[in-house]
C-alpha cells in the first residue's frame, strides 16, 4: 500500500484513498512499529462523525487486514 492507492474496506465495501503515510519517529509511542495512514474516505459515509470532511487515520496494520488495494498507481 502506499500514497494515491485506492482501497475498498473488505466489509463495508467502503473505498478510501490513501493521502499520506507516516512512520513513526525514534523516541516516541511510535517506536513499535506503528505507522499511522491518512485516508480520504469517499462518499458521504463519514458526514455524521467527528470526520465529516471525509479524512480519517488508521494504523498500517488495522488497514492492511480490513482493506484491500484495488487501484494501484
Amino acid at each position: 500500500m502506499k500514497v494515491g492507492n485506492l482501497v475498498r474496506f473488505k466489509v463495508s465495501g467502503v473505498i478510501a484513498l490513501i493521502v499520506e503515510i507516516t512512520k513513526g519517529a525514534t523516541g516516541t509511542l511510535s517506536d513499535v512499529g506503528y505507522t499511522s495512514v491518512k485516508l480520504h474516505v469517499l462518499g458521504n459515509v463519514l458526514a455524521d462523525t467527528a470526520c465529516a470532511d471525509g479524512f480519517t487515520y488508521v494504523t498500517e496494520q488495522m488497514l492492511r487486514r480490513t482493506a484491500e488495494v484495488i487501484d494501484a498507481s
